[in-house]
C-alpha cells in the first residue's frame, strides 16, 4: 500500500464516524428549489448523503477514489435512494439537483478541466437550487501533501467569478 492510499485509508476510518457538516443543514434550508435530489461530489464517507437522504432526498454522490465509493455502497446497499459512483467532477452524469455540495472535493478537481466540470454543476442546479462547496487553503495539510503542476491552484479571477453566480 502506497502512502497516499494508506492517507485515505486512515481518513476515511475517522470520518466514517462525524456527523453531517452544518453546511449541508443551511443548503437544505435555502433550497428553493422543490426538487428533492442532492448530489454530493466527493462523497468521501457518505456523512452528508445519509444526513441528505433522512431530509427527504434521493442522494447521488461520486467519489474519485475506490475505497471511499466501495466504502458508501456497502454503507448504502439496502437504501434505493442513495445512488454512489466512481467518477470524477468532469466525468459524473449530473442529475438535475436541488443542491449540490462539494465539501472539500472542488481542490481535486482537474485544473485543466476546471470550466468544464463547472458548467455540468451550474447548467444541472435548478433554478432556486444551491452551491455549497469550498476550496482547500494552500496552507491545507492535503494541499500541501498533493503534487501540483504551475497552473493547479484556481486563482483570485476564477474564484471570484464562480461567486458572482
Amino acid at each position: 500500500m502506497d502512502e497516499h492510499t494508506d492517507a485515505w485509508r486512515q481518513y476515511y476510518e475517522k470520518a466514517l464516524n462525524r456527523p453531517h457538516l452544518k453546511r449541508t443543514e443551511l443548503a437544505i434550508q435555502l433550497d428553493e428549489s422543490d426538487h428533492k435530489v442532492a448530489i454530493d461530489c466527493g462523497c468521501g464517507t457518505g456523512s452528508d448523503l445519509q444526513y441528505l437522504k433522512q431530509q427527504g432526498y434521493t442522494a447521488y454522490g461520486f467519489d474519485v477514489n475506490p475505497e471511499a465509493v466501495k466504502l458508501c455502497q456497502q454503507r448504502f446497499q439496502e437504501d434505493t435512494d442513495i445512488k454512489v459512483t466512481e467518477s470524477s467532477f468532469e466525468r459524473f452524469h449530473y442529475p438535475e439537483a436541488g443542491i449540490i455540495m462539494a465539501n472539500s472535493s472542488l481542490f481535486f478537481a482537474d485544473p485543466s478541466q476546471f470550466d468544464t466540470a463547472w458548467r455540468h454543476i451550474t447548467s444541472s442546479l435548478r433554478t432556486g437550487g444551491v452551491f455549497a462547496g469550498d476550496f482547500m487553503g494552500l496552507k491545507d495539510s492535503w494541499a500541501q501533501k498533493k503534487p501540483q503542476p504551475d497552473d493547479a491552484i484556481v486563482g483570485r479571477h476564477r474564484t471570484s467569478a464562480l461567486r458572482r453566480l
